[in-house]
């Protein structure tokens, strides 16, 4: 039997029950979406995404933890969607960058990361 990574013991706040669960959760959701095989697959939508929603990888934090930045109210939805990008797609694409993350940028078990959500442009009801 694999090793439960330490992570899912933090997660389940040291309940090893709760971290193994939350660890074969997380393999069987892995498996579903093909996660293991998601950068060797082509992905067409790569420059459309890119072009059209602001995000990418920049610097590094204090601790050396790779920072994300995403600019949601940049996103063009519009211009995604006329090019025929759903929001399936749109998730797989962010599936597709994590694990580019995780994999490339930050191969550590007990890797972090910063996320910086830029909202400016938002409206309350947007």
């Amino acid at each position: 039997m694999p090793e439960m990574p330490q992570r899912f013991l933090l997660s389940g706040k040291g309940n090893i029950q709760e971290g193994w669960r939350r660890y074969h959760e997380t393999l069987a959701w892995r498996r579903l979406n093909h996660i293991d095989f998601i950068l060797s697959e082509p992905w067409p939508y790569f420059s459309l995404i890119k072009q059209h929603y602001p995000h990418f990888f920049h610097h590094r934090g204090y601790r050396n933890e790779p920072v994300y930045y995403e600019k949601p109210a940049k996103m063009n939805l519009k211009a995604l969607g006329d090019k025929g990008l759903t929001i399936d797609l749109l998730l797989r694409h962010f599936m597709f960058v994590t694990e580019f993350m995780w994999n490339r940028i930050e191969p550590s078990e007990d890797g972090k990361s910063i996320y910086v959500i830029d909202l400016e442009g938002i409206r309350l009801f947007d």
